[in-house]
């Protein structure tokens, strides 16, 4: 029996931002509250100059989403791509990953990247035309108020790579202290207004 088609869209109502807050919440194990302000980031994103996408359910409620920045010096970050568990396997990672990054190369970005945590992910991206693009290298400042953030992988795609055929945060406000570095070897330093920095290396794509 054929699979049915993944219907993705953009939320238009405060109904379908809660839904979406909801969803993302709970395909992430609970790694937060869903709440209005959660609802309301996702707002602000898409009309910020980013992307929202939610893949509808058959029974019309949300089965996933994600949602992509706007773009920063021609590129766009991707994030926050979950499925509920009852939904997965239908290939709705893949639709909405594919719907946001048509959305932000229309709007004139020229690459979009995102990180991934497993093997499964990194398929997923590939299919839809991401492909290896680098490292990011994180910093833990202790002593300091930053915030810290889980290794992982990612990937890029440029508006040539991705998959014309598809049918498919993190916000740059969460993590204001982030620092990025390409292919270069990390070494615990000192945090020039006090604390011990720790460095972690991060392959990206």
């Amino acid at each position: 029996m054929p699979r049915p088609r993944v219907r993705v869209e953009a939320p238009v109502t405060e109904a379908d931002y809660i839904a979406l807050d909801t969803a993302l919440a709970e395909a992430f194990g609970g790694a937060w509250a869903p709440s209005p302000e959660g609802a309301a980031r996702l707002r602000r994103t898409a009309e910020g100059g980013g992307a929202v996408r939610l893949a509808r359910a058959p029974d019309g409620g949300c089965a996933g989403g994600a949602l992509c920045s706007a773009p920063a010096e021609g590129t766009a970050e991707l994030a926050g791509v979950g499925t509920l568990s009852a939904h997965r396997g239908r290939g709705i990672a893949a639709a909405v990953t594919a719907s946001l990054a048509e959305a932000l190369f229309a709007r004139g970005a020229r690459s979009v990247r995102l990180e991934y945590s497993g093997q499964g992910s990194r398929r997923v991206y590939e299919r839809v035309g991401f492909r290896p693009g680098g490292s990011r290298l994180y910093l833990t400042l202790e002593g300091s108020r930053v915030t810290r953030r889980s290794p992982g992988n990612g990937f890029s795609a440029t508006n040539r790579r991705i998959s014309s055929t598809a049918t498919a945060p993190p916000s740059p406000a969460r993590h204001p202290t982030r620092r990025d570095a390409r292919d270069r070897s990390a070494h615990p330093g000192r945090n020039p207004a006090g604390g011990t920095a720790r460095c972690r290396r991060r392959q990206t794509y």
